[in-house]
């Protein structure tokens, strides 16, 4: 894979007006941190982020940072900052590694098959835990981890501990975390019984039944009142 780099420019820290202006100009204000440096303001261009952080290796993805008048480093993408608005991407975190020592990385599971206990028996699919979490050296970060499902029958379950990892890759998630299984289907009493619709149903009839009996209470009393004289 070829090695990707980013050119970046040193950014004054400036107030919120000043990052809306950068921002009009499509650059992305930014911080790179980590190692035996400090932290420092940049600004870059937010298309290669976003091309990035859409790719295979997504946020793990290693890539040389370029900062005008200073060092080159490797660096991750540590955090980012979305409007929730606009969703643009406003910020990034960027951190500096060392590509001789280990780090650790969340890494997608990625699901494949068909489980038997859904086309033979008819049960559901629940895909648990859609993240590992690794420890490797930057340069052995998979890009995601197949789980074959297959072979899993109704009520059957695969656990971290039953997960292929490459032998360079150290599994930080605990062992007995279960990644997917197939479970039974849900039946609409069930489901009214765990939203809790089964109790409110029966106190709503027994309100009605109050309600339909007021009336006639009241006339009773009605009749046994003396006439006026």
């Amino acid at each position: 894979m070829a090695e990707i780099v980013i050119e970046a420019e040193p950014r004054e820290v400036g107030s919120s007006n000043t990052a809306r202006r950068l921002r009009r100009e499509e650059k992305l204000p930014a911080v790179v941190y980590g190692g035996d440096k400090g932290s420092h303001p940049i600004v870059l261009s937010p298309r290669e982020i976003i091309s990035i952080l859409t790719s295979e290796s997504g946020q793990n993805t290693i890539f040389k940072l370029k900062v005008a008048g200073g060092s080159e480093d490797n660096v991750m993408i540590f955090d980012v900052q979305i409007d929730p608005i606009t969703h643009r991407l406003i910020h990034a975190d960027l951190v500096r590694i060392a590509l001789d020592v280990e780090i650790e990385v969340s890494v997608p599971l990625q699901l494949s098959g068909e489980a038997l206990g859904v086309t033979e028996d008819g049960g559901v699919l629940d895909h648990s835990l859609r993240e590992l979490v690794v420890s490797c050296l930057p340069t052995d970060i998979p890009e995601s981890i197949d789980v074959d499902v297959s072979e899993l029958q109704m009520n059957q379950s695969i656990k971290v501990e039953d997960l292929a990892v490459p032998p360079s890759v150290t599994v930080v998630t605990p062992p007995d975390s279960s990644v997917a299984s197939v479970v039974p289907p849900v039946s609409e009493a069930d489901l009214e019984a765990d939203l809790g619709l089964e109790g409110e149903e029966i106190e709503g009839e027994e309100l009605a039944e109050d309600a339909e009996e007021a009336p006639e209470k009241e006339g009773e009393e009605t009749e046994d009142e003396p006439a006026p004289e």
